[in-house]
Formats: structure tokens, sequence, C-alpha cells
């Protein structure tokens, strides 16, 4: 399976994975959802904006566009991609068409395993995520009442909690150390007075 490059500056991830990225997908992932010899026009996307470690590829087979997607070997666990898909599913099925739902594999489940990593491949969803590119209010306003739509749709969906992002958790850590470090109380510790 050839690879073509991104088009335009991407954010590859590779300073943000657990582990050395490759920039093309393993055959025993893709085989799993379609025939090698069905697959085109494979391209690398790198993390696209996504959360450290996440890796995406856009795919063609035959007339349909597809995403692929490597999750970090960290996170999330099984249990819990287990859980997101349910979720997408679930709002799916309620009428919320913009999210990426993963096709299922012939055993029924969402996503396989890979060298240490989950994957999942999902329909490519059209659009641009082009907010910080060219801001509008319209484009806020587009987001927050998809974002709204997709919370109200799916609230009532029988869930646990299952804890905050990672990513999240590790962006507040990193904030966190930087403004506790002993530079940042040494200098208010140290600071003379006249």
């Amino acid at each position: 399976v050839a690879v073509a490059p991104a088009a335009g500056p991407v954010n590859n991830g590779e300073m943000l994975s657990d582990r050395p990225v490759s920039r093309r997908p393993p055959p025993s992932v893709l085989r799993n959802y379609f025939p090698l010899a069905r697959i085109r026009q494979v391209q690398w996307l790198g993390n696209a904006g996504g959360f450290r470690g996440t890796r995406f590829w856009r795919f063609d087979v035959d007339d349909a566009h597809w995403c692929l997607r490597c999750w970090p070997t960290l996170h999330p666990s099984v249990e819990k991609l287990a859980w997101i898909h349910r979720v997408l599913r679930y709002a799916e099925d309620r009428g919320v068409d913009f999210v990426p739902v993963p096709r299922e594999l012939a055993d029924g489940r969402t996503f396989c395993r890979d060298d240490g990593h989950l994957w999942e491949v999902s329909a490519w969803l059209p659009g641009d995520a082009s907010y910080w590119l060219e801001p509008s209010d319209n484009k806020l306003k587009a987001a927050l009442q998809g974002l709204a739509r997709f919370h109200l749709t799916s609230r009532d969906f029988a869930s646990r909690r299952l804890g905050p992002a990672p990513g999240l958790v590790d962006s507040f850590s990193a904030t966190t150390m930087r403004w506790t470090s002993p530079t940042c109380s040494d200098r208010s510790s140290t600071t003379r007075t006249a």
C-alpha cells in the first residue's frame, strides 16, 4: 500500500507520540477492514490536529473515503475505547450524523490491536477544520451547536464514569508542574525588599 504525503503542513505528532511513528499503516490492520487490493490513495495525516500520539490516514476503497486512526499505546484502554464507540453509535442511531462511527469488523468489534496500538476505521467525514485559519462567529456557533446536539442526544446513554481525557490530564499536569516548579517558588522566596 503506497502512502502519499499530506497536502500542506501537518502536525505529524512525532514529538507527542509514546512510540516511534510510521507513516505507513500496517497491512495487517488494513486487511482487517478491506481487501488490500481495493485500497487506494493512502495519505498520512500525522495527528491531524488531534490529541497526543493519535495518528491518522485517509484512504479510498472503491468510491468511498475512509479514515484510519491509530491510538497511542498508553490510552485508551480496550474497555474505554469500546465504550466511546458505543456512545458514538448510540448518538448516530438517534440522528447525529457528524460523528465518526467506527466500521465493524466481521466479529462485531469496532477496533483491532496491532503492535500494542488500538486501530479503528470510520467513514471520512466531509468538511474542513478551518476555524483557526479563518475564524468566524458562524463557524464557532455551528461547532457549539453540534457539540450541544451530541451531548443532548447521548446524555441518557447508560454509562459509568471513566475519568477525564488522558491528553487533558497530561496538559494540566505539565502546566501545574511549570507553575509549582522549584524555579518559580525560589523566585518568590529569594526576592529582596529594600
